[in-house]
């Protein structure tokens, strides 16, 4: 019996009209043995072309006739055995559902006529065509009976070849942060990781790094030489010892003027040899934690300067001596979240969606429309941001409807300029502001896209096959059909089994090792990786993890992922007074749909270059500064008209209607003796916009036509209004309102 799975996927991709070519090219991109791969074939020819062996309706006809006539001539008397017919009667016993040596002896009662003969023939051949066919549909896994397109032994492989199939779809990603009542069985994370005989061996190697610094420090200042000076030699020789290095043996250095050559574990002095003839040396340094040897590994450049085996290292003088490693464990990543979360508001709340629809194309990066949505309250802030993306041919176009204001304090006047314009980013455009280095991004991008394509399509698959050849990825419940907005699909409930871990990244590390493309990435799987993945930190970190997460598929009748969701609860600790009794529940979600089918994708007919954007925005912030200026400068006026009422009694000793230039008048706040002049011409060289003046003995407003169409008034009342109203500031109320 050849592969279900594969015998479902080759026929399923013949009813789609795809050649037989087409499908063998796709299956051994995916791995599948030709062998196997020519049974499945093999095995649908026969089953579309069955040898038909049983006998036809005529000759059953001719069957049950005869039987029959045989009964009937019978005489009652007789006693006729199987041994005495033959012919026809042996045909009846293979054709008919009573035992073949019984032949009764007496004639057919009239009530069972050849019609109903035939009738009830018929009747058993429907059951028998009705459960052959409920065998096919459960033995075939179709119909009601297709609980399961993937088996748990190549899910992740077949999966992911099932994603290699998709041409255009639309998906849908969501994702939300809610704080909630604290489930029943919700607890904090707690663990003991570190036992006080793994506490001590981390300080010690905190004290081996505070000692290695200091003599490779101390050294090559002795011999005036510098890492950094890669081209220049030690101007001295290297001590033949290091014994009377520093002052005292002591761990009270200064600035590693002071240091100590003894282990601090051992009480034995650090191994120590002068190496090319004084020129340079080798410090040895046995150190007893993993989580040492990972910090050298991150903090330096230590592939050419630093000899690392196992947790044996040897420094050189070129290593550089600046490297730092915490005196005490570092806590499990759980417990640092949780006391991360001892800041964050009891009613934070957030929510992003985002939404592509693409198609592919063998040549090139695919078109596709994009569109994210967020929104989320911290507390006293709450924010929304709507954006806008899409992709045609050799253009891309960027649209932003809502973004908060705070995010852009920098960027004045962004509401006029860009906000619900589409952006072209790759027109190019003859103004100023030369932006083409975006075009050059977005051109490089495109060319890593495609010579990258492949490479990281085999890294994916290497990934996959590795994961199913561990089995890391298990069924956590037996998969079950479920109908989810008007979708029949299948569930299936996933978890990663710990114990394969381990054996699935040495395995990844195997198979990338004899890959020349991937070969130099291939080193990721140390002793220090295993220690960790035995440990009880992890123990404890995996299983609050398995308890606190759900990873569920969903997948349609094709075997296309229609749905894949995460969820994970986190469980602050009690410290956390604002989420007493509360969890943080995360969800995602990815929603695939209309895959295959026909995307259209249109282009803008109305967009404007970057450069215009850029222009627009100094502009309109340019504008903004003036309008400021304009604002700052009324002030002043105000302030000049209480003065001057103050000394005077009055603010005009005439009456001013409808002045609307800066032409001072005598007797009045508005004096050419006084600051009026200054101030008017100041607010007039920022705006070409109207200016409307009136004045009377104890009353006065002003009103200036700001760049942005609005008017800003000030009037005797104390009034500083912004406003659209081009009917306020009168000869009649003398008011900004």
């Amino acid at each position: 019996m050849p592969n279900e799975q594969l015998v479902n996927y080759v026929e399923q991709s013949l009813k789609q009209n795809k050649t037989k070519e087409d499908i063998i090219k796709n299956l051994s991109t995916a791995g599948w043995p030709n062998e196997q791969i020519e049974q499945a074939f093999n095995f649908l020819e026969e089953k579309q072309n069955p040898i038909d062996n049983s006998s036809s309706a005529e000759e059953e006809l001719k069957i049950l006739e005869t039987k029959e006539s045989t009964q009937i001539s019978a005489s009652p008397s007789q006693n006729i055995s199987s041994e005495s017919v033959s012919g026809p009667t042996q045909v009846v016993s293979e054709h008919s559902f009573m035992p073949a040596n019984f032949i009764p002896t007496n004639s057919i009662p009239k009530k069972f006529s050849r019609k109903t003969i035939l009738t009830s023939v018929a009747i058993v051949l429907a059951v028998i065509l009705l459960g052959g066919g409920v065998l096919y549909a459960y033995v075939q896994k179709i119909g009601p009976f297709a609980v399961s397109a993937y088996s748990e032994k190549n899910f992740v492989s077949s999966l992911v070849t099932k994603i290699s199939q998709i041409e255009s779809a639309t998906s849908s990603l969501s994702g939300s942060l809610t704080i909630g009542p604290r489930d029943k069985d919700a607890v904090p994370f707690t663990t003991n990781a570190y036992s006080e005989e793994f506490k001590q061996s981390y300080y010690n190697d905190y004290m081996r790094f505070q000692d290695v610094s200091a003599i490779i420090s101390k050294l090559n200042n002795l011999s005036d030489y510098h890492p950094d000076n890669s081209n220049k030699q030690p101007v001295r020789a290297y001590p033949a010892s290091i014994k009377n290095l520093f002052s005292g043996s002591n761990y009270n250095y200064n600035y590693y003027d002071t240091g100590s050559v003894i282990d601090p574990s051992t009480e034995k002095e650090y191994l120590y040899t002068v190496t090319d003839g004084g020129k340079n040396f080798s410090l040895t340094v046995d150190f007893e934690t993993y989580n040492a040897i990972r910090e050298i590994k991150d903090q330096q450049g230590w592939e050419t300067n630093t000899t690392i085996n196992d947790r044996k290292v040897t420094f050189t003088r070129d290593t550089y001596e600046h490297f730092f490693m915490v005196s005490e464990p570092p806590e499990p990543i759980l417990m640092q979240l949780s006391k991360y979360l001892e800041e964050i508001p009891a009613d934070l709340s957030g929510q992003i969606a985002s939404t592509i629809s693409s198609d592919t194309r063998p040549e090139g990066t695919p078109d596709w429309t994009f569109n994210l949505d967020a929104n989320g309250d911290f507390g006293d802030l709450a924010y929304k941001i709507n954006i806008d993306a899409l992709k045609k041919g050799t253009n891309y176009y960027l649209k932003i409807n809502n973004i908060p204001s705070i995010f852009l304090m920098f960027m004045s006047g962004i509401d006029s300029a860009i906000k619900g314009k589409w952006l072209n980013l790759t027109a190019e455009s003859s103004k100023g502001n030369d932006l083409s280095f975006v075009r050059t991004s977005i051109l490089e991008m495109e060319k890593y896209y495609k010579e990258n394509k492949e490479k990281n399509l085999k890294l994916i698959k290497m990934i996959m096959n590795a994961a199913d050849q561990e089995k890391i990825i298990v069924f956590e419940n037996k998969p079950r059909s479920e109908k989810i907005d008007n979708r029949q699909l299948t569930r299936y409930d996933l978890t990663i089994k710990k114990e394969a871990i381990l054996p699935f990244l040495t395995k990844l590390q195997s198979l990338m090792a004899n890959d020349k493309d991937f070969s130099l990435y291939a080193n990721f799987v140390d002793e220090g990786v295993a220690e960790y993945l035995s440990s009880r930190e992890f123990e404890d970190t995996f299983a609050y993890i398995d308890k606190n997460t759900n990873f569920t598929i969903w997948a349609d009748d094709q075997g296309f992922p229609a749905i894949v969701q995460f969820s994970l609860r986190v469980v602050p600790s009690d410290d956390a007074i604002q989420l007493k009794d509360k969890q943080i529940n995360l969800v995602s979600k990815l929603i695939i749909s209309n895959i295959n089918k026909p995307v259209e994708i249109k282009e803008p007919t109305e967009w404007i270059s970057l450069e215009d954007a850029m222009e627009g925005l100094i502009s309109n912030a340019s504008k903004e500064a003036k309008d400021v200026e304009i604002k700052a400068v009324m002030a002043q006026i105000k302030t000049t008209a209480e003065i001057y009422k103050l000394q005077n009694k009055y603010y005009s000793n005439v009456n001013i209607f409808n002045k609307n230039n800066c032409d001072p008048i005598s007797k009045s706040f508005l004096e050419s003796g006084g600051d009026w002049l200054s101030f008017c011409n100041d607010i007039q060289t920022q705006s070409t916009g109207s200016l409307t003046i009136n004045v009377s003995k104890d009353k006065y407003c002003i009103r200036k036509a700001l760049n942005n169409g609005s008017f800003w008034c000030i009037d005797y009342a104390g009034n500083s209004i912004n406003t659209t109203r081009a009917d306020i500031c009168n000869s009649t109320k003398f008011s900004c309102r």
